[in-house]
C-alpha cells in the first residue's frame, strides 16, 4: 500500500550510486568510482538544522545533510546525486576530454557538479569553465558519450547512515553529507 502523504513529500529526483573498486592487470586496487545503483529515484533532501543536529552530534557528527526515500539497499557509502538539471550533448565527448558541447548551458556555473551516464558507470565532473555552449570539466571523461545524451546537473551527497525510520521498510532516512 502506497502512503500518500510521503510521496508528495518525495519532491526532488535522485540517483543512487555504490562505490565499485576495479583491479588493474597486476590485481592491484585502482582508484574507486561510483556505478549507479538503480533508476532515478524520488526523494527529499534537507539541511540538518536546529535541534536535529544537536541530537547528531556523537552519533554522525559529519552529518551536513538529511534525505527521505522510498525504502530500497542503500549502505553507508553510497552515494545520492540529487539532480538540479538535465542538459544535452551537443556533440560527441571523447573519453579523457576535458571539454562539453552542450546544447544549452544554461544555469552551470565554474564549480557546480555535472554527471554523465553510460550504462551503470558514471562520468562525473565540476565544471571549471563556461563560454556560451561549452563547458570544461575536471577530471577528464573515462568514458565515450554521443551527441544526444543527458548531463545532468547535480548536488552529491556521500551517505554516513542509513536508518529505517519505522522499522517496517516503509522508507529510509539517511543521514548525509555534501560531496566537494
Amino acid at each position: 500500500m502506497r502512503d500518500a502523504a510521503f510521496e508528495a513529500a518525495l519532491n526532488q529526483r535522485a540517483w543512487v550510486c555504490r562505490a565499485r573498486v576495479r583491479l588493474a592487470g597486476d590485481l592491484a586496487a585502482m582508484t574507486p568510482g561510483y556505478e549507479l545503483n538503480g533508476e532515478l529515484e524520488a526523494a527529499r533532501v534537507q539541511p540538518v538544522e536546529g535541534a536535529a543536529k544537536d541530537s547528531l552530534v556523537g552519533q554522525i557528527p559529519t552529518a551536513t545533510h538529511v534525505a527521505y526515500v522510498r525504502y530500497q539497499d542503500l549502505r553507508v557509502g553510497d552515494c545520492l546525486a540529487v539532480v538540479d538539471g538535465e542538459l544535452r550533448l551537443a556533440a560527441d565527448a571523447t573519453q579523457g576530454s576535458e571539454g562539453l558541447s552542450l546544447q544549452s548551458a544554461d544555469g552551470l556555473v565554474v564549480g557546480a557538479i555535472v554527471q554523465l551516464h553510460s550504462g551503470t558507470t558514471i562520468d562525473e565532473g565540476v565544471i571549471t569553465g563556461v563560454n556560451e555552449n561549452d563547458v570544461t570539466i575536471t577530471p577528464g571523461l573515462q568514458h565515450t558519450h554521443t551527441a544526444g545524451e543527458a548531463v545532468w546537473m547535480v548536488n552529491v551527497y556521500l551517505v554516513d547512515g542509513v536508518f529505517d525510520v519505522a522499522g517496517v521498510r516503509h522508507h529510509l532516512k539517511l543521514m548525509m553529507r555534501e560531496k566537494r
